[in-house]
């Protein structure tokens, strides 16, 4: 059985960005009602795919960290299909 993160999302906020750059929108996360999490998404160059870069965040545990950002990861590329990606 997966361990459960003892961090929550509680927020996420996705803004599409309208430019000709790679970045294609900004994001916002809020864990536990309190930390919050800024980033941006950008599109590869040479792969048809998402990547989620994150501004400054680190973490003292580093396995802890690994297992937060990929949930974010997930939850932000989820969201981000769901309602910015009509085609």
């Amino acid at each position: 059985m997966a361990e459960r993160s003892w961090i929550e999302i509680t927020e996420l906020a996705i803004a599409p960005i309208k430019s000709t750059g790679r970045s294609i929108a900004t994001f916002r996360a809020t864990l536990n009602h309190g930390l919050v999490v800024d980033g941006t998404i950008i599109k590869s160059e040479t792969f048809d795919n998402l990547r989620v870069c994150f501004k400054g965040v680190f973490f003292a545990d580093r396995e802890a960290g690994v297992i937060l950002k990929r949930e974010l990861v997930n939850r932000i590329l989820a969201t981000h299909v769901i309602n910015h990606c009509t085609d």
